[in-house]
């Protein structure tokens, strides 16, 4: 499954044939694309760094820069020894598209908001 096929229009621009081909420069627009990203990651499971790798390269050149935003933004958690899972992000419920986390990427904060939090 690619999490980049069906983007809404705000976030055709950064992707070229299925691939990133930018970054946005813009928090807000950076977390959307982000979040489709996360998409690709099946919540409650757990990956290997080489799995997350294999991945994200398939979504964007420089996968460790596309990683770090995803930990950073806590849409993926990481073990020390290397596990990644999905910390956050849309959450499709029922086929619907419904928010699992009070409706923006990275734990529940849009940008710019200070919106809730899970409890881990």
């Amino acid at each position: 499954m690619n999490p980049l096929g069906d983007l809404p229009s705000s976030l055709r621009r950064y992707v070229r044939d299925g691939r990133i081909s930018v970054i946005p420069a813009r928090r807000a627009a950076r977390l959307l694309l982000l979040d489709q990203v996360a998409q690709a990651f099946e919540p409650g499971r757990r990956y290997p760094e080489l799995a997350v790798n294999q991945i994200l390269k398939s979504l964007y050149h420089d996968h460790a820069t596309l990683r770090r935003y995803l930990v950073d933004e806590e849409l993926l958690s990481r073990t020390p020894d290397g596990t990644y899972w999905r910390s956050g992000g849309t959450v499709t419920v029922n086929g619907a598209g419904a928010a699992g986390e009070a409706g923006a990427a990275g734990g529940g904060r849009a940008a710019g908001g200070g919106g809730t939090r899970r409890p881990r």
